[in-house]
């Protein structure tokens, strides 16, 4: 059997990844905020001897020249008895000179803390200030801080989007599991229809915190959220090959789970291959058989080596089975037309449906569930909105999919043939 998702663990996740990226800040920008509090300010609050140093601080940020800029801001901070609006005016401008540079990150990160603890910082620039620290603790790996400066944001605010994923992050990179994974529940469960789909490696931290704690629900739960919003290959064989294994012995519906495996690429092994060519002999659909078997010798998995005799005999069984089958369809569609009930009909459809001729397979099943009377109901209005969806009818496969007396089984495969593109 393939590997599945969670076997493989997750691979490093770089915290630039998804959510809040560190931050890049223009040249200008802090220096374009200090001159916004200058023309603030009454010319009483700044000496005059302070002014030059902070002009050509702001100035050197400007054009890029950090070490000059600080070097100014170090003989502004000499001055003495500075008062409390000169201290953040300097504070501002430290930041703007230092939050870039990987050498000056302890001064950035000391620096914003006292902004951000500061009465006369407003409540909407210190929520900016933290989301600047978050940031800069992220690319700094610094992940208690990142958890610290979130939780002074929602003393603030409400928490956004950005500062919920950089705190599900940190969580993560401590190994803190629990937490990690109500963070990540709490930002998927804001997502609706419509909205941007929520990251694929914030699920994937999902999927593997799950899998550390070993909850094997909550891990299906964030592997469904990868399959519905990033439907891919892996995701769909770690999937297919949970709910295989979960089956009772001898299901009715063993053949239809190996059926979503080959159409998302996830039938991958002889053993695979094998096991579903014996589930279509055993269901009487010998043309299926026969393109399971062709698909898997073509792909090199089956037919050759301690293959090869199990590979010849079942195709031998298919060979017989093809010649009694050509007459049998063609006598199944006339019975259909005169039965009482739509058993007939149904068994003409079950051909065309393993054949992958929906339409047809469609139309019979239609004609079987307006009759009546069938023996495996359930079987066939599942098989019914899997065709529909197959044939292009997406809104009506839908309806017939949330038929009210499926099984979870049945729930189960027909909700995953919906998140199957119609030509993956």
């Amino acid at each position: 059997m393939p590997l599945r998702f969670g076997d493989w663990g997750i691979f490093l996740f770089y915290f630039e990844a998804i959510g809040m990226r560190h931050l890049v800040l223009s040249s200008c920008f802090w220096a374009l905020a200090f001159t916004s509090q200058v023309s603030a300010q009454t010319t009483a609050t700044i000496r005059a001897a302070l002014l030059p140093l902070l002009t050509a601080a702001q100035q050197s940020i400007t054009a890029n020249q950090m070490p000059t800029a600080l070097s100014k801001l170090s003989e502004a901070r000499s001055i003495t008895a500075l008062n409390p609006q000169e201290l953040v005016l300097i504070q501002r401008l430290i930041v703007a000179a230092t939050v870039n540079d990987d050498a000056q990150q302890q001064l950035a990160s000391a620096t914003l803390e006292t902004l951000i603890g500061s009465a006369l910082v407003p409540t909407e620039e210190r929520l900016s200030f933290i989301e600047t620290l978050i940031s800069l603790s992220q690319r700094h790996r610094n992940y208690p801080r990142v958890i610290q400066a979130a939780q002074q944001y929602s003393q603030l605010a409400p928490a956004k989007r950005s500062v919920m994923v950089a705190v599900a992050q940190a969580h993560y990179f401590l190994k803190q599991f629990d937490q990690a994974v109500m963070q990540i529940k709490s930002i998927v469960q804001l997502y609706k229809p419509g909205d941007t789909a929520p990251e694929e490696t914030l699920l994937r931290m999902w999927a593997d915190s799950y899998k550390q704690l070993k909850n094997s629900v909550g891990y299906e739960t964030a592997l469904w959220q990868l399959l519905t919003h990033h439907p891919k290959a892996a995701y769909f064989a770690d999937f297919l090959n949970r709910k295989l294994e979960d089956l009772e012995p001898k299901s009715r519906y063993e053949l239809d789970v190996y059926r979503l495996m080959r159409e998302t690429k996830a039938l991958t092994d002889a053993e695979d291959y094998l096991s579903m060519i014996q589930l279509c002999i055993k269901a009487g659909l010998p043309q299926e058989a026969l393109d399971v078997l062709n698909t898997g010798k073509t792909a090199g998995k089956i037919g050759a080596g301690t293959t090869a005799a199990q590979t010849n005999a079942l195709q031998a069984q298919i060979n017989l089975r093809l010649t009694e089958d050509a007459t049998s369809l063609s006598k199944l569609e006339k019975d259909a037309a005169t039965s009482a009930d739509g058993n007939s009909s149904a068994l003409a459809g079950e051909i065309y449906f393993a054949s992958g001729q929906w339409d047809k397979a469609a139309g019979f099943y239609e004609k079987a569930i307006s009759k009546g009377g069938l023996r495996r109901e359930e079987m066939i209005r599942l098989h019914h909105g899997i065709a529909l969806k197959q044939s292009g009818k997406l809104a009506l496969a839908k309806a017939t999919l949330d038929w009210v007396s499926f099984d979870d089984t049945a729930k189960m495969i027909g909700q995953t043939w919906l998140l199957i593109n119609n030509k993956p």
